[in-house]
């Protein structure tokens, strides 16, 4: 939601934000953990892992999944590489991506828009 509205902040109209916003979804949407893992992803993409809301809101869910179904083996687990216990972690991405962004929404509505009174 963020990436969102700081993009349209920046954007002159709803095609260039949606243009803008795009890459941005891409990115964090392939890399998720499951649809491109830590250990299938290349060596010079990995960086996008530790700042992917995606990545660390998925591997908090299905870890959870993962101790509900009381399997230590979990196939899930074991291919994808998610690990329990980054729900803290996952939570302090999300709320520091929210707070720059709208951040930087507010300098963008302010400096680059003619916002009137």
């Amino acid at each position: 939601d963020a990436i969102f509205q700081c993009m349209a902040a920046v954007a002159s109209n709803g095609d260039e934000a949606l243009m803008f916003a795009t890459p941005f979804l891409v990115m964090f949407m392939l890399f998720n953990g499951v649809v491109i893992s830590r250990a299938t992803a290349p060596v010079y993409m990995r960086w996008i892992f530790p700042i992917s809301p995606t990545y660390w809101t998925l591997q908090a869910i299905i870890t959870r999944i993962a101790e509900e179904e009381g399997s230590p083996d979990n196939f899930i687990l074991a291919n994808f590489g998610f690990e329990a216990g980054h729900e803290f972690h996952a939570l302090a991405i999300i709320v520091v991506m929210n707070v720059v962004l709208r951040s930087l929404q507010v300098l963008a509505l302010k400096f680059l828009n003619n916002l009137q009174k």
